[in-house]
């Protein structure tokens, strides 16, 4: 019997690597535009 949905049965691993990705890229965005230097020594 085949499956009618298979993304449903998938290990959702991409939502956490998603997060992380986008987490990432905020904080890229932050460190070029000079936000966190306020917060350094």
């Amino acid at each position: 019997m085949s499956e009618q949905n298979p993304l449903r049965h998938r290990d959702p691993a991409w939502v956490w690597y998603s997060v992380a990705a986008a987490a990432m890229l905020v904080l890229l965005v932050l460190h070029l535009t000079g936000v966190l230097d306020r917060f350094g020594p």
